[in-house]
């Protein structure tokens, strides 16, 4: 069942259910230590320190993304839309001509993609890059965690849109063929700016997928699953060095 995050209190051990995802994806402060426990999978990301009292709430909507909650989910999609929501921009559609074009828009930008113009997902670069210091490796760490990624994040997200405006188009396929070229993504790449950079386009691939969750099969399933829990680790890993070393000083 997609996108349920279970917390459960280390302090009182009574407190259970289902924790609201921030909305504006900022930082999440909590009066108490919480866990996030995905009930699909054994990983578990965990406040390791009473004094860090704060979670990445991007981090909260990755660690969303599991199956197996025990009760039935709303239909899709849910997390950053609804089915209401879809259906009030299908009747803007018809009596607004900005609502239209925006739509149009979509579909252009969606129907124009092409999966094979996509740039290479590497890693080779990784085996010079990570030799050297950081501070000389913000150009290809931009381009590898954040530019390469989130254009096929983009396309799988205009598709997923264009798809649900324009229910005859068929990109609903193109969409799901940019997330599973994605899907293979490592995330073993390591610098300040990682956690930002996936955490920026991994919003667009959750909403992608929730859209077109219907249409994978079971095994595709797994292998989203299998991508979103290695971002969720990324992400946090990320936190975890900011929150101890804080490199951009207490404001960043």
């Amino acid at each position: 069942m997609l996108f349920y995050v279970h917390l459960r209190s280390n302090e009182s051990g009574n407190e259970r259910g289902f924790h609201p995802i921030s909305k504006t994806g900022s930082l999440t402060t909590w009066g108490k230590t919480g866990k996030v426990r995905p009930t699909r999978c054994a990983w578990r990301a965990t406040a390791h320190r009473a004094e860090d009292r704060r979670m990445n709430a991007s981090m909260l909507v990755l660690g969303a993304l599991v199956l197996g909650v025990g009760s039935e989910p709303p239909g899709h999609p849910w997390l950053f839309m609804t089915p209401d929501t879809v259906d009030r921009a299908r009747a803007a559609m018809e009596t607004d001509r900005v609502f239209t074009d925006l739509a149009e828009g979509i579909r252009e930008r969606a129907e124009n993609a092409a999966i094979g113009d996509l740039p290479e997902l590497e890693r080779a670069w990784w085996e010079e890059a990570r030799e050297m210091p950081w501070a000389e490796t913000y150009p290809i760490i931009n381009h590898h965690t954040g530019k390469v990624p989130r254009e096929w994040a983009q396309v799988a997200n205009d598709c997923a849109r264009a798809w649900l405006l324009f229910p005859d188009s068929g990109l609903d396929a193109k969409g799901r063929e940019a997330l599973l070229g994605l899907s293979g993504y490592t995330f073993e790449f390591e610098h300040f700016d990682v956690g930002l950079n996936y955490a920026t386009w991994g919003r667009a691939c959750l909403e992608a997928y929730d859209i077109l969750y219907p249409g994978f099969t079971e095994a595709e399933r797994d292998q989203m699953d299998a991508f979103f829990l290695r971002m969720v680790e990324a992400v946090h890993r990320n936190h975890e060095f900011w929150v101890e070393h804080e490199p951009g000083g207490p404001i960043n």
